[in-house]
């Protein structure tokens, strides 16, 4: 995966921490009013079709508001509990540079929309560890799942599909953070896999323990 520190094209001040990029023709979204679409760490280039919000073009840069420290806030930033993005730019550079439009209302799902003209992207070393997960062409399984996360986090003991555990694992060991993108979430649903509980519980589980572990379901294009 490549990583990148976006830069203010104006006056070149760092705006962002560096950011890993999902390179994936489909949304690597979760849509939850409230909560970030992506991950911390990580960055999307919009394709053609998304249309969440409304006001995003094919090329825009998609992050969360935490990776991007040194923003201040501009204007438009009318809202119930955070800037709801509707009146346009509403981040800025130091140097007083509108560059990006924050979504951050309670009624919505949370983003950053970066516009690519006024940022340079100067790659750097990825910070986020990335791994897609491939579903079995037959009869998959919870615990082909399980089997393939124990391989991946290097678990020291077999946990079966007490996930919190091996999360609570994961997170005494002050790892990597860590991005899984689960492809075809619904050809597992239709066979039995219970996708969206196993994603509850290492959500859960992340959050609780302070696991840096995000789980992405991602539909196949």
């Amino acid at each position: 995966m490549l990583a990148w520190i976006l830069v203010c094209r104006a006056c070149r001040t760092e705006l962002s921490v560096s950011l890993t990029e999902l390179e994936l023709d489909v949304p690597p979204v979760s849509i939850v009013n409230g909560r970030d679409i992506l991950p911390a760490g990580c960055l999307w280039r919009v394709r053609s079709g998304f249309v969440e919000f409304g006001r995003e073009q094919p090329g825009d840069v998609l992050c969360c508001r935490r990776d991007l420290p040194a923003a201040q806030p501009g204007n438009g930033r009318t809202g119930c509990c955070g800037p709801s993005g509707l009146d346009g730019p509403n981040l800025r550079c130091v140097c007083g540079s509108d560059f990006a439009t924050e979504f951050g209302d309670c009624w919505q799902p949370h983003i950053v929309c970066v516009h690519p003209k006024r940022v340079l992207c100067e790659p750097t070393s990825p910070v986020v560890a990335t791994h897609i997960y491939p579903p079995k062409p037959s009869h998959p399984s919870a615990w082909q799942f399980a089997a393939w996360l124990h391989e991946l986090l290097g678990a020291q003991d077999w946990y079966g599909l007490e996930l919190d555990q091996l999360v609570q694992e994961w997170a005494g060991r002050t790892p990597t953070p860590i991005v899984i993108l689960w492809l075809d979430p619904d050809r597992h649903d239709a066979a039995g896999v219970p996708v969206s509980e196993l994603i509850e519980r290492i959500d859960r589980s992340a959050q609780v323990m302070g696991a840096p572990i995000s789980v992405i379901c991602v539909p196949r294009a």
